[in-house]
């Protein structure tokens, strides 16, 4: 008997890409509020502590699911990676078992355990021993989440988040911000949001400004490509021309002696010339030449 939809590697790419968006954003939806202001975050000051530690008390049973969600993604990806050898490879079953199964997903596939086995015997690239170290403490959390209830069991989100940066990074080619972007450009989301009379930018936006304040140098430049410790500047396509916003995701990039501001969020580029800015307090020199405004303040470079 010939096996039915068999899945193909993208197939399982595109599923892990979705288990990992859903887990991480019920994780980073916790740290959004408490760094939408610089001053409201201090874990250290006596007055918030209290507050602070009820707060990830109520949050724990709800991060600790999300992030079961995050390892299948990486399950998932692996599983991708094994069947663009062969989907073959992943049936655990005997072959006289195999024969009386019409679909593949009736199949025992191998668990999260032998995944990386299978990478490093079948595939190409070998696993490094860094990310196995990563993976296999993820899967054993994984397991205490799925198959019991452990009340000692705890994570914090800001290492979840970085974990997972640093796992997508690994293992796809794509870049973070580009597979966000498109999670929340599909039909679905912007229908979602239209009926709601909402953007999907503003979260991105507030998720670009907490990596930019938990991501360490090496961290930030490993999802992004680029330096921490630069000034970045405003980005007019993923804020409103006529308005300034606080988060800035642009840098500036010269090439061949040509000067423009590149977003880390959307990939727009926008050429720029230089002169100060008008604003007093105001010490940028870069204006954005479609524009005609401080690619800093958003103040305009004539008197109108």
């Amino acid at each position: 008997m010939t096996i039915k939809d068999i899945p193909s590697s993208n197939d399982f790419r595109k599923m892990g890409i979705e288990h990992i968006m859903i887990g991480y954003d019920g994780v980073l939806k916790f740290l959004t509020p408490l760094h939408e202001n610089d001053d409201d975050y201090d874990e250290t000051m006596p007055e918030k502590m209290d507050h602070i530690q009820e707060y990830w008390e109520d949050a724990r049973l709800s991060l600790l699911v999300h992030t079961g969600l995050i390892h299948e993604g990486v399950d998932f990806i692996l599983k991708g990676l094994i069947s663009n050898v062969s989907p073959y490879l992943l049936i655990k079953n005997d072959p006289s078992e195999i024969k009386k199964k019409e679909y593949f997903s009736d199949l025992l596939t191998h668990d999260s355990k032998a995944l990386p086995l299978l990478v490093n015997t079948y595939c190409e690239s070998r696993l490094e021993d860094k990310f196995l170290r990563m993976f296999e403490n993820s899967r054993k959390r994984r397991n205490k989440i799925r198959h019991t209830y452990d009340g000692s069991l705890k994570v914090q989100a800001e290492d979840i988040v970085k974990e997972t940066l640093q796992m997508v990074n690994y293992l796809l080619n794509d870049k973070w911000m580009d597979l966000r972007c498109d999670y929340y450009n599909r039909e679905a989301f912007l229908t979602l949001y239209q009926a709601y009379d909402l953007t999907a930018r503003p979260h991105l936006l507030n998720e670009f400004k907490v990596l930019s304040k938990i991501l360490i140098p090496s961290e930030f430049r490993a999802a992004f490509h680029t330096h921490k410790k630069q000034r970045f500047f405003l980005c007019f396509s993923c804020t409103h021309p006529d308005y300034t916003d606080e988060i800035r995701t642009c840098h500036l990039v010269e090439e061949d002696g040509f000067k423009y501001l590149f977003c880390l969020l959307c990939s727009e580029n926008f050429e720029t010339h230089e002169k100060k800015c008008r604003e007093e307090d105001c010490e940028c020199n870069v204006v954005v030449s479609k524009y005609s405004k401080c690619a800093y303040c958003s103040e305009y470079d004539f008197h109108r």
